[in-house]
């Protein structure tokens, strides 16, 4: 299929595409807002060495090695409980005595990324009440400041700064709302283009057509009026029953004749009566 073509076959099945779209969208919104919104708290570490290595580079290569150490230790079990016993005002009833649910749970709430070529660490966590995530930032740092010589080799020649102090966002950053709905959009686009590519002549209903219910007519035979026999034996039996049953009412819905058919038909029916 040609780009042209396809172009018209998107013009041609735009409501399909329009359609996954939003029910792309709506389950982004709905994963959003189902999830907590929490904040942000925020410090920036720097690492450096008090020996003599010889050259900066090598310094450097050194800085770096360590910060990537560093980062990868916060989100070990044994980091977790220093932080705990670290005296900080922390909320620890958000955690369970299942150490594998506390360390999916720390990993949720802490991240600590390296920046390249510097020896820096960014230190974020998240949590629903802002003073909750203060409290877990500054134990982290804390702990890299005070006991990051039990995760190298080094001793006392690493020194952890703090450059930037714990600063916790105004506003929730997680659920992240305009990327989700960003994402929804885009995978609706994809699936919908998808569709119409895959089956360019398939129509999609929600609502299915109901058929009309079939149409029941009763049969009656004919009556045959037959010479040199009495009227009453031209009529079957399911005649007779149905007309000796006939409700009153129905003959009232009947349009209205004058008034010599009226006499006639009524003469006719008292004799078709006295003949039965």
């Amino acid at each position: 299929m040609e780009f042209s073509e396809f172009f018209n076959l998107i013009r041609k099945r735009k409501q399909i595409i329009l359609l996954a779209v939003f029910l792309f969208l709506l389950i982004s919104l709905a994963l959003t807002f189902i999830s907590p919104l929490e904040y942000r708290a925020t410090t920036k570490l720097l690492i450096t060495q008090n020996n003599n290595l010889g050259d900066a580079y090598s310094l450097s290569r050194s800085n770096q090695f360590l910060s990537t150490v560093l980062s990868e230790v916060v989100y070990s079990s044994s980091f977790f409980e220093q932080v705990l016993g670290a005296g900080f005002n922390i909320d620890q009833t958000i955690f369970s005595a299942d150490q594998n649910k506390n360390m999916k749970k720390w990993r949720q709430l802490v991240s600590a990324k390296p920046i390249s070529d510097t020896g820096m660490i960014v230190i974020n966590t998240y949590n629903e009440d802002k003073y909750q995530a203060s409290q877990i930032n500054q134990a982290v740092a804390y702990i890299l400041q005070t006991k990051n010589s039990l995760y190298h080799g080094l001793g006392d020649k690493v020194s952890v700064k703090v450059i930037d102090k714990t600063i916790v966002s105004n506003w929730p950053v997680r659920p992240n709302v305009i990327l989700n709905i960003a994402l929804g959009i885009v995978s609706g686009l994809l699936v919908g283009f998808c569709f119409v590519y895959l089956y360019p002549e398939k129509k999609f209903r929600l609502k299915k057509e109901a058929k009309p219910a079939p149409r029941l007519e009763k049969n009656y035979e004919p009556i045959k009026l037959v010479s040199n026999r009495p009227v009453s034996q031209n009529f079957s039996r399911e005649t007779k029953r149905d007309f000796l049953n006939m409700k009153p009412e129905a003959a009232e819905k009947e349009p209205e004749l004058p008034i010599e058919e009226e006499k006639d038909i009524d003469s006719f029916t008292g004799d078709i009566r006295n003949l039965f």
